[in-house]
């Protein structure tokens, strides 16, 4: 892309847990999980329509500029998600690009997840309440580039 700005497409690999028996806690770390977006629930993905609105602050940024991202419940609430930076070729590179920042209030429902030795390069759910809204802050990297947000 042209000039100092980087596209930030929003593309979302979201887990939302629809089974009982699911990590409330969060997903799980492990360079499987990391690379493949995939938290390992028990039971099937969900095969409904995307009944959760997903809004960016904005398409463009500069590197290490911060993204504002909100999961949003239209018609139900949700209770886990698993999100990562990652370039545009994703489906060719797994590696986590930028990282997630919390402020002291979304410590309370977000924790950051260290993928492939990067620190809180991933970020999940902290609990397994149900949730209607969820605010993310996405640090993108130094390096120019088209990056998507999974």
């Amino acid at each position: 892309m042209r000039g100092e700005k980087l596209i930030v497409v929003l593309l979302f690999a979201i887990s939302f847990a629809i089974v009982v028996n699911c990590y409330s806690s969060g997903a799980p770390v492990s360079d499987e999980i990391c690379a493949s977006l995939r938290p390992n629930h028990p039971g099937e993905p969900q095969s409904i329509k995307f009944p959760y609105q997903l809004q960016v602050n904005k398409r463009s940024v500069s590197p290490l500029d911060e993204v504002t991202l909100s999961i949003i419940g239209r018609s139900q609430p949700f209770k886990g998600f698993l999100v990562q930076g990652r370039r545009k070729q994703f489906d060719k590179e797994t590696t986590p690009m930028g990282t997630f920042t919390f402020t002291n209030e979304m410590e309370k429902e977000l924790q950051g997840i260290d993928c492939l030795n990067q620190e809180n390069s991933a970020v999940t759910h902290r609990n397994g309440d149900e949730k209607r809204n969820v605010t993310i802050i996405w640090k993108a990297p130094k390096e120019k580039g088209t990056y998507l947000l999974l």
